[in-house]
Order: structure tokens, then sequence, then C-alpha cells
């Protein structure tokens, strides 16, 4: 491990609104928490309770790793928790922003200013890798490669074990803060120049890209050879693997936020403080759920309900049919970190500085766990563990 670390890096970084809207300044340090995770042995994959239960996911291969731990970007992960309370195992303080975070044999790969890998276990470094510019985009893992985007429209491909580039593939224009996906060979993510790319992921060849008239900072969700992601300009497209249009639906206002899909329906948040519910297949709307201020917070589906946070403060569940109210969760801070689940706990943070821990079939407090940090980085859970990034305001 590098002596310095532990050492705090002492420079700020500006927030762009896309990214962290209307939270002026981050402070120049972020913690990588690792503690342990509430497991509450309950029978079904997710666990959340007696409801109409959604299909099962098979879940990403062993040895990758996804943003939202799947490509349709349900937020369940597939994992045993064995101890019933919030306890710190480590953690360590470098890069100013984890940009999201995941991990792939035992390994965790994050970064801002450098992506990084660290030993899940210790959190030793293990190496660090050097982008042309800095990590916009929460990595993902598959076949041996990480790929992540950059801030000057860069996606690279780097060898999971070594570190070392593999390929680069530049956009143009624009950062890349969506995060990319790997199905079937054909690796699928947004760029600000207001396209969505597929490349092959052996190469980075380009094979296509799909035009819109805003940001696309929207991670693309994958489901039955159908890419499904949002834009600035207000639309949620489906769109073939072959870059055909299938449908887009317009809400009128941007979308930052990454859609789930489960069961034929496609869920998403919007800037104008609705979540959507529309039919994966026609793009047609079954429902909408207003809260109370802007959801920059993806979606997470599990055992028929739908778990988002929001900007007024609140973690909402609500029933996927219907759209209608089962519980919310209310905290001191905005809730922009996207939830994630794993036997029937929901785990999420919030800019009040907390790491929660919740029954998901009754939003019934487990835990919470103080981090002297906002809470922007979506938790992943790994083995009974849950990771996350915190940063902190000045």
């Amino acid at each position: 491990m590098p002596d310095n670390m532990n050492a705090v890096l002492k420079y700020k970084i500006l927030v762009r609104k896309s990214l962290l809207p209307r939270h002026p300044r981050l402070l120049s340090y972020c913690k990588l928490f690792a503690a342990i995770l509430l497991g509450m042995f309950m029978p079904s994959f997710c666990g959340c309770g007696e409801r109409r239960a959604f299909s099962e996911l098979p879940p990403y291969p062993q040895e990758g790793a996804v943003f939202r731990a799947n490509p349709q970007r349900t937020g369940v992960f597939p994992s045993n928790g064995k101890v019933p309370l919030g306890k710190l195992i480590w953690e360590i303080e470098d890069d100013p922003w984890i940009r999201g975070l995941v991990i792939s044999n035992n390994i965790i790969y994050c970064g801002h200013r450098v992506l990084l890998a660290l030993d899940a276990a210790s959190g030793r470094e293990l190496w660090r890798f050097m982008p042309e510019d800095g990590i916009s985009s929460c990595p993902s893992v598959l076949d041996g490669a990480v790929f992540f985007g950059d801030m000057i429209g860069n996606l690279y491909a780097i060898d999971a074990s070594s570190g070392e580039e593999v390929w680069r593939f530049n956009a143009g224009w624009g950062q890349i803060e969506s995060s990319p996906v790997i199905v079937d060979g054909i690796l699928y993510f947004g760029s600000e120049n207001g396209s969505l790319y597929a490349l092959e992921a052996k190469t980075g060849k380009e094979i296509w890209h799909f035009k819109t008239k805003g940001w696309v900072v929207s991670s693309p969700a994958v489901q039955n050879g159908i890419v499904y992601f949002g834009s600035h300009d207000g639309n949620m497209y489906a769109v073939e693997k072959s870059g055909s249009e299938v449908w887009r639906f317009d809400t009128k206002n941007e979308i930052c936020c990454s859609p789930a899909v489960s069961d034929g329906m496609v869920f998403f948040g919007c800037n104008n403080h609705n979540l959507y519910a529309l039919d994966a297949a026609t793009g047609n709307e079954v429902w909408r759920f207003s809260a109370g201020d802007g959801i920059f917070s993806s979606p997470a589906i599990c055992d028929g309900m739908v778990f988002f946070g929001c900007d007024d403060y609140n973690l909402y569940a609500l029933n996927a049919s219907t759209g209608k109210e089962v519980w919310r969760f209310s905290t001191k801070g905005k809730v922009i970190s996207s939830p994630s689940l794993a036997n029937g706990v929901v785990y999420f943070s919030s800019l009040d500085q907390y790491i929660y821990a919740l029954d998901a079939a009754s939003g019934i407090l487990l835990w919470k766990y103080y981090a002297e940090g906002i809470g922007i980085t979506t938790p992943s859970i790994f083995r009974g563990i849950v990771y996350t990034g915190i940063g902190a305001f000045e």
C-alpha cells in the first residue's frame, strides 16, 4: 500500500449540476467504508415480504460486477449476511470522491481521480490506474476487464488483474457519467454529448450510436435485447440492440437517474418529482407517483415493491403493480444515493451523513451508522458486507 493511502487530499472539486443537483461543493476527500451487513435470512432471493413476487433475475456472472447489481439495474444483490448490526470493518481516505464502486473476485474497483483496485477484506491497495482525466462513472467488470468513463469522453477497458490499459474509445465532447453495461459481448453507455453508444466489449470498436437532444447521464438497463435509458431531453428511450428505436416516453423534464426493468415494466424517477412505471414493450404509462421533490436516486425493485430516494429527505417504498405507497422513511438530508437490497434489507445513505439499514417489508429502522460525510455513492453488497463511499461538504 502506498504511504499516502491514509492521507487526506486537500483540494476541492466543483460538482456539476447533473452529478449533485443544487449542492454546490464537495470537500476534498472521500472515505470508503466496509460495514457488516445485516442479514435477515428470508426465504426468497431478496426476501422483501409476502407480496406478489416479481421474477427473480439471474445474478451477473460471479466474476463480473455492474452498477445496480445486474444489467436490469434492479439493485438487488445476492448476499448472505450474518451479523445483526452495522459495525465498521475498515475505512480508507484517499481519492476526493468515490464515483461508485463494484466488487468482483474479492476486489473493489472504484475511484475518481484514479481507478483503484482494493482488497475487499482489508482495503489494501492492489493497483491504481491514472486515466487521461478524472473518472466520471461507476466501473463495470466482466471477462477480466474493468470498464469506466472519464471526464473528457474516454471509455476505458483495463485489465482487472494488472491495471494495464487494454483499449480506450473516445466518444468526443462531454464526460461519461453513465455506467457501462455489457450484455452478449456488447458494451452500452451514454455520454454528455447526447448519445448512447454500443461497442464491441473485447475491442472497443463502435457498433452504433443513438443520438438524443440532451445529456445521457442515465446508466442503460438491458432486458431481452432492449436497451432502456433516459436523457436530459426528458425522454425515456427503448432501443433495440441493433440501434433502432422501439419507443420513447416524454416526461418534459430531465432524467438523471437510471431505469430499472422488472417483469415487463420500466421504473425511473425524474426531476419533475415523479416516479414512473411504463410498459416495457410499448412505453405506455402504467402509473406515476408524485414525491415531494426531484428524484435523482435510481429505483430498486424487489418482491413487488419499488424503492427510491428523493430530494424531499425520504426513502419511499411503493407497490410495483399499482404505484401505491407502502411506506416512507424520513431522514434529515436529501437521499441522492440509490438504495440497494439483500436478504430483506434495504441499504442507502443520506446527505444527513448516515448510512441506513431498513427492513424492506415494513420500513422499520434496523440500524444506522454515522459516517461523518454525505452519502452519495450507492452501496454495493458482497458476501455479507456493505461497501460505500462517503464525501463531505465544506
